[in-house]
């Protein structure tokens, strides 16, 4: 299973994941060959990309937060959403809010254990961290990236939880932004860019007076829209004025926002969004967070389809975590034809590396 942009889809594909609508009606099921009028009726839908079998991978995605837990997130941050706009008295309103967030730390502790225990998902994460049919799906797929790097940099239990909790919560802010801004297809005005601006004050606010989250927490949601040369929002704060946990979240949030699908894009080649964070390193970003993201998230999953400098295209079937960008990879296509699989370690090959990401080979077109 792997996921493809829509437009690498072809007839005689295999859909490998339940699809649904955003009102929670099933669209496509599981295991359903692909006809045209399918690929269309989901590109009219909206959709970007999705989840095939494939001949060349037969492994299964593992997900980070199983079904259940994600049906309890989805329950908690809904009740959440309610309660931000709901008319009750202070303490009513806190001890509901509390109440929610108690509920998802519960969760967030199985979370934090499977994937910072587990090597394979770390390793892996870019391939099996994406969720689709979820509101906070953004929040939670930043959040594990960033405890990713909370691990690489070494940070205890109390931490990693005070910065998952900021990441889940950082754009809470959003609730009182009027949805017409939010969801405008078209150019902001100034105006309403200044709204968009205030989400992580107002965030922080509605954090600090309706929730028992830790002020790390807090600050987290406040800073994560500040750039280290100060160009950031809502207080434009110069890289030395904020907390390092916020620098991570800048990182991850970032991140996150490039490779995930957008209506009016789909999601940007995770080779060509890592080369973004790394070029942006000490102007938007800390340029130790870039050097701790460069080492924590490994931008070629195992399965990952990849174009190597010389021609030849095959599969990535073992990380070198130590040297992320020089995988070994299976070869399955030389001068456009398919061949009889052979291994290359890109570890033992100094003059070749990998120039970019693909999803058919040439043979498949």
């Amino acid at each position: 299973m792997r996921r493809v942009p829509l437009e690498y889809i072809r007839e005689g594909h295999y859909n490998a994941k339940q699809i649904y609508t955003t009102n929670g009606q099933m669209l496509i099921g599981a295991d359903v060959k692909l006809s045209q009028l399918y690929i269309d009726k989901l590109r009219a839908a909206g959709f970007q990309s999705l989840y095939i079998h494939d001949e060349f991978c037969e492994a299964e995605i593992t997900e980070v937060i199983k079904p259940q837990l994600m049906a309890q997130i989805e329950t908690i941050s809904k009740n959440i959403t309610r309660l931000a706009s709901a008319q009750l008295s202070i303490i009513t309103k806190k001890e509901e809010v509390s109440s929610s967030i108690t509920d998802f730390e519960e969760i967030l502790d199985q979370i934090m254990f499977d994937l910072i225990e587990n090597t394979e998902v770390v390793n892996n994460l870019m391939s099996i961290s994406t969720y689709d049919d979820f509101t906070f799906k953004h929040s939670l797929n930043m959040m594990m990236i960033a405890l990713v790097m909370g691990n690489e940099l070494g940070l205890n239990q109390i931490q990693m939880k005070e910065l998952a909790m900021g990441c889940m919560f950082h754009d809470i802010g959003k609730l009182f932004v009027p949805k017409e801004i939010l969801n405008k297809p078209g150019r902001l005005t100034k105006e309403e860019f200044k709204l968009i601006q205030e989400h992580p004050r107002k965030g922080f606010e509605f954090m600090r007076e309706y929730t028992n989250l830790s002020a790390m927490s807090r600050i987290i949601a406040l800073e994560h829209h500040e750039k280290q040369d100060g160009s950031g929002y809502p207080e434009n704060k110069i890289g030395g004025n904020t907390h390092w946990m916020s620098k991570i979240c800048t990182v991850s949030d970032v991140f996150e926002a490039l490779i995930a699908d957008r209506p009016y894009r789909p999601a940007i080649e995770i080779g060509n969004a890592r080369e973004y964070i790394m070029g942006n390193g000490g102007t938007a970003f800390d340029i130790n967070m870039v050097e701790c993201f460069i080492k924590a998230i490994n931008p070629y999953p195992k399965d990952t389809r990849v174009l190597l400098s010389d021609g030849r295209e095959g599969i990535v079937t073992q990380v070198n975590m130590d040297f992320n960008t020089r995988p070994v990879v299976t070869i399955h296509c030389e001068e456009k034809k398919r061949v009889t699989p052979y291994t290359v370690d890109l570890i033992d090959n100094l003059n070749l590396v990998i120039s970019k990401t693909i999803y058919l080979f040439s043979f498949e077109n």
